[in-house]
């Protein structure tokens, strides 16, 4: 499993990632993870250098080695998303069991 990595959003020229509603405040303590297969990556992609931002209106930065296991719409193995002040959101999916998504939940709001 790795953290999904935010998409760049021009209109708000911040990163940001889909919650399917399931995470409706901003929190250092939102998280995604995904399966990741490191047997899909492309050459192509591995050898790209990151890009660095050179200006305020700079345009997106490109994603080095983008992951295959992040395609658009896919649905996280694991989602931990603020939705009221002391209240989150926890789904999990397999490879993870109810213990382990919690474990993995309990780490981050020690952040």
């Amino acid at each position: 499993l790795e953290s999904r990595v935010p998409v760049w959003n021009s209109r708000t020229e911040s990163y940001v990632l889909n919650f399917h509603g399931r995470a409706t405040l901003a929190s250092s303590k939102n998280l995604q993870l995904v399966n990741f297969n490191p047997g899909e990556l492309d050459a192509q992609s591995l050898s790209r250098p990151p890009s660095v931002p050179g200006s305020r209106k700079a345009s997106p930065p490109q994603q080095r080695g983008a992951k295959p296991a992040q395609r658009k719409g896919e649905l996280p193995t694991f989602l931990f998303g603020k939705v009221d002040r002391d209240l989150y959101n926890l789904d999990y999916q397999y490879p993870l069991s109810a213990f382990h998504a919690f474990a993995i939940a309990v780490s981050v709001t020690d952040w």
